[in-house]
């Protein structure tokens, strides 16, 4: 008979199962360089939320010469406002008393940090989103829409003195005493330049030292460059269909329960990054779903839990999408029984499929704007230790985060948007 063993087996309930390593994984980078760039307006407390930039407009210059003797007619002043009122963000994480106790390392202490970070990365997703909102847009190579845009229609020289070039025929003034705009581009940017453009290898001046600011790259094409890797990023994926959801494919079903009039629709689907709540997978539009009855249309959303969902159609007969549902969970089912009356927000425009699409920005000086709610700037909370009304027996620490600002357009003349596509994949979720 074999002798009984007393293995760790045995003993597992008395001993910890893993040794948990006191050096942390690190975070990925995230390279934020927008609220740099953007004009500050501070805004006084107990002035309101809101805030009002004014700019007085030129005047008309004369169209013929004065007649001697004759007074010329008068010319008018007139102002532009730009009105804009401050948002409040809060980011809050509870730690029990006992996580306090049995963790290994410092949980409030990284706790605090990394809400801070959070509402840094807020403020960089909310200055990109409103730079998005410009007017002015040139795209890379022959490509004249984002639809269009092919795999090889990458970053390059041509591109940076286009977008030079407009905004110096729009006046916009320089951003820097050295008579410079500024660009923002991302990783596929550089990497498409530094790879196979001539241009650039050889221009001297990417060898300069002063790398003052995270993410400066240096002066090219009387534009001072910046990099940040969260930034807008958009890739196009299926058109939604009959057939079974994927992780990146909605699917419709044409129903009978509703009052959507006998016509054609079409849909859209938009993944949301859960962590970042930033717009990545762009479904291709669908062609025509007709109804022949008054009826409904069913979306099923794409199977993947690492976005949320936004529903886009359009009116009887349409091609733009408006907005239906937002913020629908994975594998949820919409079903749309009314259409949309034309006021709702209209859908991003999509990428090619398969295609990966990476915004920039080239910046003039004062194109746009940081209104910040004095009082209300980044602050970092920790409750204290100790029992409260609202926990007797101090089981609960909270940590919180909170700013209260708001980014705007400035002059969307000042700005232009650039967009290409690479042959890098996009670093999103699947």
């Amino acid at each position: 008979m074999a002798e009984p063993f007393v293995t760790s087996t045995v003993m597992a309930n008395d001993y910890f199962n893993v040794y948990i390593a006191t050096k942390m994984i690190e975070l990925a980078n995230r390279d934020l360089v927008l609220d740099k760039l953007a004009e500050k307006f501070p805004l006084p407390q107990k002035s309101s939320k809101s805030l009002r930039v004014v700019q007085v407009q030129r005047l008309a210059l004369p169209s013929a010469p004065a007649v001697e003797g004759v007074t010329p007619p008068t010319s008018a002043m007139t102002l532009t406002n730009v009105d804009v009122t401050v948002v409040q963000w809060i980011i809050v994480v509870t730690l029990t008393d006992v996580v306090d106790l049995v963790t290994t390392h410092p949980m409030v202490a990284i706790a605090t940090e990394r809400v801070s970070l959070a509402m840094k990365e807020v403020k960089e997703r909310e200055a990109a989103t409103a730079l998005m909102a410009a007017p002015n847009v040139t795209f890379a190579k022959a490509a004249t829409s984002r639809g269009s845009l092919a795999a090889t229609d990458i970053f390059d020289t041509a591109l940076a003195i286009t977008c030079a070039a407009k905004l110096k025929m729009r006046g916009a003034p320089k951003y820097s005493p050295d008579g410079m705009y500024f660009g923002v581009m991302q990783p596929p940017h550089t990497a498409a330049i530094l790879g196979s453009d001539q241009t650039f290898q050889t221009a001297s001046s990417f060898s300069q030292i002063n790398n003052l600011r995270y993410g400066y790259l240096g002066p090219w094409m009387n534009i001072d460059w910046a990099e940040g890797n969260f930034l807008p990023v958009y890739v196009g994926v299926a058109a939604p269909d009959t057939a079974a959801t994927t992780a990146t494919k909605a699917q419709y079903t044409v129903g009978t329960a509703g009052t959507l009039a006998s016509a054609n629709y079409q849909l859209k689907v938009v993944g949301r990054e859960v962590s970042t709540n930033y717009e990545r997978r762009l479904s291709v539009q669908t062609g025509n779903i007709a109804v022949t009855t008054p009826g409904s249309i069913a979306v099923k959303t794409p199977n993947s839990t690492n976005y949320v969902y936004d529903i886009y159609m359009t009116q009887a007969g349409g091609t733009t999408a408006y907005l239906m549902a937002s913020q629908v969970a994975a594998a949820a089912t919409v079903v749309i029984t009314t259409a949309p009356v034309g006021t709702e927000p209209v859908s991003p425009v999509s990428p090619a499929l398969g295609i990966n699409v990476y915004p920039g920005f080239v910046l003039g000086k004062s194109a746009f704007g940081c209104c910040e709610l004095n009082g209300m700037s980044l602050q970092t909370f920790v409750t204290p230790k100790g029992p409260s009304d609202s926990d007797p027996a101090a089981q609960r620490r909270k940590i919180a985060a909170k700013y209260m600002d708001i980014y705007f357009i400035l002059e969307g003349n000042y700005i232009e948007r650039f967009e290409t596509s690479s042959a890098l994949q996009a670093a999103i979720p699947a």
